[in-house]
């Protein structure tokens, strides 16, 4: 199956330089005669060579090159916030400035990515199965039978269909005969979020588990995994401001990769942790 190629999601963005070359290369994929000449000519721009410098970020884009571009590539007034607060993102030369926009990209980005609220999180965080087998239930591609779903998890239908009926017990899946007369789920919350509470039990418990998970991962093919790591020297302000980067990232990844069929993809956990291994100096 052929893959179509995708146009560069602005929302999915942290730096606009990125999103500009992606989107030229994009255009040039489906049109091999477009180039900067023809773009600056869209644009109105005085030269492919001032685009190419914008693009690349050799030059800065200015209030009046930021309307052109919104104008004439037509963005909606959503758009056009979120393009004007990621060149001022960008752009930032403080802390402060960097945190003041990513919070507003933050709130754009929810907008445009809504997700549920999960209420009876302490039963569906009991294990680190439950909202991988919640995801799977959302692709529009895939057999979503208890023996397939067993089968893409590496699991036995018993436990599979046990927990589906917790799913269907807290709302969040049910069970369907389709046309053929197979019995089938799908999700009823398919952007789901998980209350953010610090020190609560049933979060520290499914990331206890899921940690355990990662360590087993050591034994899958080194194409199937990575495990990072670095140090940091973190003032408790500077903290923050790093969980709060993250929190920006994650949204965009989830908005980037937020697709409905799952052929040629495998479901991937990601954990991300900070935790401090010194003392204040």
């Amino acid at each position: 199956m052929t893959q179509t190629v995708k146009t560069p999601d602005l929302f999915t963005y942290l730096n606009v330089n990125q999103y500009l070359e992606d989107l030229y290369a994009y255009r040039k994929k489906k049109d091999r005669s477009f180039s900067y000449e023809v773009w600056a000519q869209e644009l109105e721009f005085t030269n492919r060579s001032f685009l190419r410098q914008i693009v690349i970020g050799r030059r800065s884009l200015t209030e009046k090159t930021i309307k052109i571009i919104c104008d004439k590539m037509a963005f909606s007034t959503a758009e056009r916030e979120y393009f004007h607060l990621l060149v001022l993102y960008s752009k930032s030369k403080t802390q402060e400035q960097r945190n003041l926009y990513g919070r507003k990209l933050l709130h754009l980005i929810k907008s445009d990515y809504p997700q549920t609220e999960v209420q009876n999180y302490y039963e569906f965080l009991s294990t680190p199965f439950l909202p991988r087998l919640q995801t799977l239930l959302s692709f529009e591609d895939i057999e979503k039978s208890t023996a397939n779903l067993s089968t893409l998890l590496g699991t036995t239908p018993h436990k599979t269909e046990s927990a589906l009926q917790l799913l269907e017990k807290i709302k969040m899946a049910q069970s369907e005969v389709n046309t053929n007369g197979l019995r089938e789920w799908k999700s009823l919350q398919r952007a789901f979020k998980i209350p953010d509470k610090i020190g609560d039990d049933a979060l520290l418990g499914y990331h206890e588990l899921s940690l355990k998970e990662a360590i087993q991962a050591q034994n899958l093919p080194p194409e199937q995994r990575r495990y990072k790591s670095l140090l940091l020297p973190l003032s408790p302000q500077e903290f923050e401001e790093f969980v709060e980067e993250l929190q920006v990232f994650i949204k965009q990844a989830l908005k980037r990769y937020d697709v409905d069929e799952l052929h040629s993809r495998r479901l991937h956990q990601i954990n991300f942790n900070i935790h401090a291994v010194s003392k204040e100096a």
